[in-house]
């Protein structure tokens, strides 16, 4: 098989240290190349990534990358935030809720978003090029200044998760060149930390409960509470509880979430559920589901948990502060719907 042709690469505008210019030289031949995947050897339902990426529970350049550019250091006392999911459909809804997102964050406080999963229906993308990617993700937000942190979906995991984390990575180099990306989303591994503000977040795969994840969460939670953390967030796809459809997490998810979440966190954003739910705290962990981001809606119940539900795109706007947590829900006309104040439960 012949190797892809090499090209001339245009002189820098400034000097590139010698392992940047490897990383970018390694993601621009894989994209020229357009070449497929080849099965990783861990696992062969997965496919590689097209260039090396630090592992789930590897913390390093990661780490950095994750907190640079926050608006929010973690010596502030407040932030405000965005949280929704299910967005992937590029039906007219997904660009309603888009179009109100992006005005809500011209006149209101948005530090982050944090997206619950379901980036691209039906199956994610295929490779780090996949034209998807600009379809449904860089298209509708394209405008969001504000760093884009993603949850995987479980539709996520129909296509390739390593193409994923790879198109994340690369923008990261993009970055360190000075290029601005279309939508600053970063996903640097299937669960990740990050610390803005009095939060500390968790990004977490609700696709693989697994005791490696679980391990690697109770060690990132012990060390919040030797910081002195005013709080925790946990964001993932699939919510504990829930009245809509899918219902509650299977068995085996629901014990993984009792271990890894219960008196430990305060807070578990989740979609999987196309409508907009706010639930009583179970072992003192208040849960939001905010899967209306743009799939079609399903119907929601409420339950004996229930504290508000409705079967509505929008999203959640929350502030954070030493008080507590305000979550607002907004539809896609960007009027709030329910406004709640939350108070510790743990």
């Amino acid at each position: 098989m012949r190797p892809c042709p090499q090209s001339r690469p245009p002189a820098p505008a400034r000097p590139i240290k010698p392992r940047l210019a490897l990383l970018l030289g390694a993601a621009v031949l894989a994209l020229a190349c357009n070449r497929a995947p080849t099965p990783a050897p861990d696992d062969p339902e997965q496919p590689a990534t097209i260039f090396p990426l630090p592992s789930a529970t590897t913390p390093t350049d990661d780490s950095k990358w994750l907190q640079a550019g926050l608006p929010v250091p973690a010596t502030d006392t407040a932030i405000e935030f965005v949280a929704f999911g299910d967005t992937g459909s590029g039906l007219p809804p997904q660009f309603e809720v888009a179009a109100s997102l992006l005005r809500h964050c011209q006149t209101r406080r948005c530090d982050l978003v944090t997206h619950v999963g379901d980036l691209i229906y039906p199956a994610g993308i295929a490779h780090a090029a996949d034209p998807l990617i600009e379809e449904r993700v860089n298209r509708p937000y394209r405008g969001l200044v504000a760093p884009f942190f993603v949850a995987l979906g479980n539709h996520e995991t129909y296509g390739s998760v390593d193409a994923l984390i790879a198109w994340s990575s690369r923008l990261r180099i993009a970055g360190l060149v000075g290029e601005v990306p279309a939508v600053d989303l970063r996903l640097p591994a299937r669960w990740y930390t990050f610390v803005a503000g009095p939060v500390r977040f968790l990004a977490l795969d609700s696709n693989l409960p697994s005791e490696d994840q679980a391990r690697w969460a109770e060690r990132v939670l012990a060390d919040s509470v030797k910081a002195g953390t005013p709080w925790v967030i946990a964001f993932s796809h699939h919510p504990r509880r829930s009245y809509g459809p899918h219902g509650d997490a299977t068995a085996d998810l629901a014990a993984w979430y009792d271990r890894v979440l219960c008196g430990r966190v305060d807070l578990l954003i989740s979609g999987h559920d196309h409508d907009q739910q706010l639930l009583k705290p179970r072992c003192g962990v208040h849960q939001l589901v905010t899967g209306g981001g743009g799939a079609s809606l399903r119907p929601s119940v409420k339950g004996e948990a229930t504290v508000w539900a409705r079967s509505m795109h929008g999203f959640a706007h929350l502030r954070v502060d030493l008080s507590g947590i305000d979550v607002t829900i907004h539809g896609s006309n960007g009027g709030a719907a329910y406004t709640s104040h939350l108070d510790r439960a743990r």
